[in-house]
């Protein structure tokens, strides 16, 4: 239920501004600045950077609890590979949600976080050391960016925005987008596999080169980082456009984030809302324009059928699942 109220939070927050299709304001409660919806960036710093900080300066420690790194690069590796099934789990879930236009990384890096917690056997130990939480998201994130490609190349509907940069790049040297590209302008598409190989392979080295040193990061006093990663944040945001506005609204979301977290309320589904409504809305209105108002065109394809039926489903899990339990133990006793 908690994750429901937050991902519906996210929502109503992503309605805020211009409607491009309607044409009128919502939620502008007569501010000019809200006229361009409430932005992306201070939202996620402020929920993320800021409430985060807000936890450090709380608990009075480094983000390390141990005055030394412990284990090796090796060794992390080796871990890694302990978790094979999040390893796959997490890039199908980052390959897909590539795959679809506009998702982008963010939602996949949630997504694969909330189903690790959701399948471990321990959640509590998330967010408190567990391996898992960073290794889901991080490789969906990679996988993401691979994924994206696919309707790029395939469709010419670019799944993210370096996608878009590169669409753009093709278009401005005359290469058309889509299923003929590949027999086309075939140098174009193994040179860009190829780049992606070599990219992933020198990030690799890097990362493992580097990572010691990283580490250490995490066992530097909470007074020295606290006013760092504080000052870094508002400063990051200010300069995006320029305006006092976002520094104000990331530290509004930077108490509501904490207050979050506090109350238990996860900031993920928030996320996949705030990010993912825009998408749905669009599409959502788009339909009713093509049908000039019947809703019976959310009924007419069975994929359309089964994906409300999953969705149903989805929702009223966390109802049957306790009233099966119970049917279950009467059963027992009976017996």
């Amino acid at each position: 239920m908690k994750g429901l109220i937050s991902a519906i939070l996210g929502m109503t927050l992503a309605m805020f501004g211009f409607d491009y299709i309607v044409g009128v304001d919502r939620f502008t409660f007569g501010f000019p600045y809200l006229q361009d919806g409430i932005p992306l960036v201070p939202t996620f710093v402020g929920l993320f950077a800021i409430a985060q900080v807000l936890r450090l300066g709380e608990s009075g420690q480094s983000i390390s609890r141990v005055e030394r790194l412990l284990g090796g690069v090796l060794q992390g590796c080796k871990t890694t590979f302990r978790y094979l099934l999040t390893l796959l789990r997490s890039a199908l879930i980052g390959t897909g949600m590539g795959i679809v236009p506009g998702a982008g990384g963010p939602p996949s890096t949630f997504l694969a976080y909330a189903e690790t917690v959701r399948e471990s056997k321990h959640p509590e130990t998330f967010g408190k050391g567990d391996v898992e939480g960073v290794i889901a998201p991080e490789t969906a994130n990679n996988a993401c960016v691979m994924g994206a490609f696919i309707p790029t190349l395939a469709l010419g509907i670019p799944g993210s925005p370096p996608a878009a940069l590169f669409l753009g790049v093709m278009m401005m040297h005359g290469i058309a987008p889509g299923p003929f590209v590949f027999e086309r302008s075939p140098e174009i598409v193994y040179s860009l596999f190829l780049a992606l190989a070599v990219g992933n392979v020198a990030i690799l080295l890097v990362g493992l080169a580097c990572a010691r040193y990283i580490g250490k990061i995490t066992l530097v006093r909470n007074e020295i980082i606290v006013p760092s990663i504080l000052f870094v944040s508002l400063f990051g945001t200010y300069a995006v456009r320029n305006a006092m506005a976002d520094v104000a609204l990331t530290i509004i979301f930077g108490c509501i984030g904490y207050l979050m977290t506090k109350h238990g309320y996860s900031p993920i589904p928030f996320v996949l809302g705030y990010i993912l409504e825009p998408i749905a809305e669009r599409g959502f209105e788009q339909a009713l324009a093509i049908s000039d108002g019947s809703y019976s065109i959310f009924f007419a394809s069975i994929i359309s059928n089964v994906l409300l039926g999953l969705t149903i489903l989805s929702l009223s899990y966390p109802l049957i699942v306790p009233i099966l339990r119970r049917t279950n133990r009467r059963k027992k006793l009976k017996q």
